[in-house]
């Protein structure tokens, strides 16, 4: 990792830490499971999908603690059975 790559990732965590967010580094990159989340969407986002997606890139069930953690934020919580629904189909998906 480049001392500029490293700079750009330590500034994305402290940014995420302050959101209280959890990323997970892939390879050379940084994902987070609420780049496309915000304020008040827990209620109306589709935990199948989103289930699917984690389930599909491989990330451990216990991630769903991390949508917990943000969703609390703003009073609301995830659908934990549509969650590891989709994540069990990802998981199937990915050929786990």
């Amino acid at each position: 990792m480049t001392r500029i790559a490293f700079i750009a990732c330590c500034l994305a965590l402290a940014a995420c830490a302050d959101s209280g967010a959890r990323d997970f580094a892939e390879g050379d990159t940084l994902y987070s499971p609420f780049a496309n989340m915000s304020r008040g969407q827990c209620g109306n986002a589709d935990w199948r999908e989103k289930g699917r997606i984690e389930g599909a890139r491989g990330a451990p069930r216990e991630i769903i603690r991390s949508y917990y953690d943000f969703c609390a934020k703003h009073g609301e919580a995830p659908d934990e059975a549509l969650f590891y629904r989709g994540y069990d189909e990802g998981v199937a998906q990915r050929g786990g």
